[in-house]
């Protein structure tokens, strides 16, 4: 299945290549474990330091990986590490929705650190050591005994940024007063 217009499929081929290598770079590099829950989450790097950001557009990656894994022929071992990844991240992005009160997943979050060296908190290390020490529990960090959602509380492995999910309009719409909904539904 090739549209590209104005294209030949080796430089189809060459474009899938780089995106492959580039989604390897991100699950090798850019995969983090909270310290509490062992939360796996996908952030940046500035200027080589971990921000430990996550934000809530993150949370389109695990269905990518997922497909890429289903649909693109990867070695064995390169698919089932991105099927965990998707996993894991997957299990996050509910988790964000999950802790909130309202129910509704924060824009950012800010992941806890892990003591000491940031570095410590790196997925595919964790991944790793587990198949070393002969893969116990079936799933690798981060994917196996996936956390559950904190009660009323209890402190959470992030915090989220300042104000960041008030400014979604679904938040907006529960300050509203319900008559200033009605009069602007009526116009609609």
């Amino acid at each position: 299945m090739y549209v590209l217009p104005n294209s030949n499929f080796h430089h189809f081929s060459l474009q899938c290549s780089a995106v492959l290598k580039a989604t390897s770079g991100v699950i090798r590099n850019l995969l983090f474990l909270s310290p509490k829950r062992h939360l796996l989450y996908i952030s940046d790097l500035d200027n080589g330091v971990l921000t430990r950001k996550f934000e809530h557009l993150a949370c389109f990656f695990p269905g990518l990986l997922a497909l890429a894994a289903s649909t693109v022929d990867l070695p064995e071992s390169e698919r089932q590490l991105y099927m965990w990844a998707a996993e894991g991240l997957g299990h996050t992005c509910w988790i964000m929705y999950a802790d909130q009160e309202s129910g509704l997943g924060p824009e950012l979050a800010r992941m806890d650190m892990w003591p000491g060296d940031w570095r410590k908190g790196r997925w595919i290390d964790h991944v790793e050591e587990w198949q070393r020490a002969g893969k116990p529990g079936d799933k690798p960090p981060g994917v196996r005994d996936l956390a559950p959602p904190v009660k009323a509380g209890e402190k959470k492995d992030y915090h989220l940024e300042v104000g960041t999910y008030l400014s979604r309009p679904e938040v907006y719409l529960l300050f509203v007063p319900s008559f200033v909904c009605a009069d602007f539904l009526a116009f609609l």
